[in-house]
C-alpha cells in the first residue's frame, strides 16, 4: 500500500506545478529524499516535469520495450515510461492546488529554495474522493534531517543480500 503524495514547486506569479508520488510519501522518507536528492530549483522542476510517478528515488524504470528493468542509478519512475500519459498539472493558485489532492496524504512544494511538507485532513479522516473526503485543511508538518535508523538499516541489508546474489 503506498502513502500518496502530490510534490509542487511554486511558480513566482503564485501558480504551482505538481505531480503525483505514489508510494513512500509520508515526510521520514519522500520529504527527507527530497532535501537530499532535488534540493535545488532546478533538480526540483525537472522531476514535477516528469509527471505523475511511482516513486523518485529508485533503481527500477519503466520502459515500453523491456518493462521493468533495474537502472545503474538511482531516480525517479515516471508513469510516462510505462506509456501512460500523466503530465505534470499546473494550478492556477494555493486553492486549485488542493483542489487537485484527491488521494494524497502529504502534499510537498519547492518554494523559495526549500521544501514545505502538509498533512492532508479531510472531513472523514480518510483522503480520497472515493470516500467523498475532498481535502478540508492542512496541517504543516516538519521534514526529518535524515532517514530514520531502520531504514538505513534495511537498505544496507538489501545491497549485501543484491551483492550476494550476483
Amino acid at each position: 500500500m503506498g502513502t500518496r503524495s502530490r510534490i509542487g514547486y511554486l511558480n513566482e506569479d503564485g501558480s504551482i506545478i505538481s505531480a503525483y508520488h505514489h508510494y513512500d510519501g509520508y515526510p521520514a522518507w519522500l520529504g527527507v529524499t527530497l532535501k537530499k536528492h532535488f534540493h535545488t530549483e532546478r533538480k526540483a522542476l525537472k522531476l514535477i516535469k516528469g509527471g505523475d510517478m511511482t516513486t523518485c528515488w529508485t533503481k527500477q524504470r519503466w520502459s515500453k520495450k523491456l518493462g521493468s528493468y533495474e537502472n545503474r542509478f538511482y531516480g525517479p519512475q515516471y508513469y510516462s515510461k510505462r506509456g501512460d500519459d500523466l503530465p505534470a498539472q499546473t494550478s492556477k493558485n494555493f486553492g486549485e492546488f488542493q483542489k487537485l489532492v484527491a488521494w494524497e496524504e502529504y502534499i510537498y512544494i519547492y518554494i523559495e529554495e526549500t521544501w514545505v511538507a502538509y498533512k492532508v485532513h479531510t472531513k472523514t479522516g480518510y483522503s480520497g474522493f472515493a470516500n467523498d473526503a475532498p481535502c478540508t485543511f492542512l496541517e504543516m508538518v516538519t521534514i526529518p534531517k535524515d532517514y530514520p535508523e531502520e531504514y538505513k538499516e534495511s537498505l544496507k541489508l538489501m545491497e549485501k543480500l543484491k551483492t550476494k546474489a550476483s
